[in-house]
């Protein structure tokens, strides 16, 4: 597996590994919500709880001379 490459060079805009983490955090918080609401009288929205831009990393972008100058982004 030494010469794998991706096909498609698009990568985050981040030095944040994962966003697991936070995730867990949003839907922890989602979770409780939802069981303290008993009785279901009024709509929880999903983006109450959390927010995308809170996260660890900032959307993907797109490298359109990866092969060239970021060979490193190319790994797997």
């Amino acid at each position: 597996m030494s010469r794998s490459r991706r096909k498609t060079p698009i990568v985050g805009m981040t030095t944040c590994e994962s966003e697991k983490a936070d995730k867990a955090t949003w839907h922890r918080k989602f979770r409780h919500a939802a069981r303290m609401d008993i009785e279901g009288s009024q709509f929880i929205s999903f983006r109450q709880y959390g927010s995308t831009w809170c996260m660890g990393k900032d959307g993907k972008q797109y490298l359109t001379d990866a092969s060239t100058r970021f060979p490193e982004y190319l790994r797997k």
